[in-house]
């Protein structure tokens, strides 16, 4: 549950789609966006990975033709992709012990005592943020995590 609550506020809260382009005809029919994951194999990150494979798939996504009327043709698809406006990046930072992590394996995830996923958009702006892990962490130890978090989601986003 926590992997789709993070995920979702992630991409929400970033404003990545303009929901308003999203009507089809005021006051009666809207499009509706989903995505839904399938983990094969976790060695490591799934919040992160999963994050860049829902932007992936939200990116690609062409919507269903209309005819004439209005009516949607499930059969058919538009060349009309989804109405993208940011890129938001999650990038997830582990503290074990008194080191920082990011990307880490799954035997590094369970030794970690803290992690913040930070969501950012385009502009670097924190779209959302989630603490997880039982340590206690300063204010220096936060922005350390934050600001790296940031700069990773630039690198992932040059890459995408």
């Amino acid at each position: 549950i926590e992997l789709a609550r993070v995920i979702d506020r992630g991409i929400r809260e970033s404003e990545s789609i303009d929901v308003k382009k999203l009507c089809i005809e005021a006051g009666e029919k809207v499009w509706s966006v989903g995505v839904d994951l399938i983990t094969i194999n976790n060695d490591g990150n799934l919040m992160d990975c999963a994050g860049i494979a829902a932007m992936a798939a939200i990116k690609d996504a062409v919507l269903p033709k209309l005819d004439e009327e209005g009516n949607v043709s499930y059969k058919e698809h538009s060349k009309d992709k989804l109405p993208i406006e940011k890129d938001p990046v999650s990038v997830t930072v582990h503290m074990i012990g008194d080191q920082i992590v990011v990307d880490p394996s799954v035997a590094e995830e369970k030794a970690s005592d803290a992690r913040i996923t930070v969501a950012s958009s385009d502009e670097n702006i924190i779209a959302a943020m989630q603490k997880g892990g039982s340590k206690a962490l300063t204010i220096d130890e936060v922005d350390e995590m934050i600001n790296l978090a940031i700069d990773k989601a630039m690198e992932i986003r040059k890459s995408l």
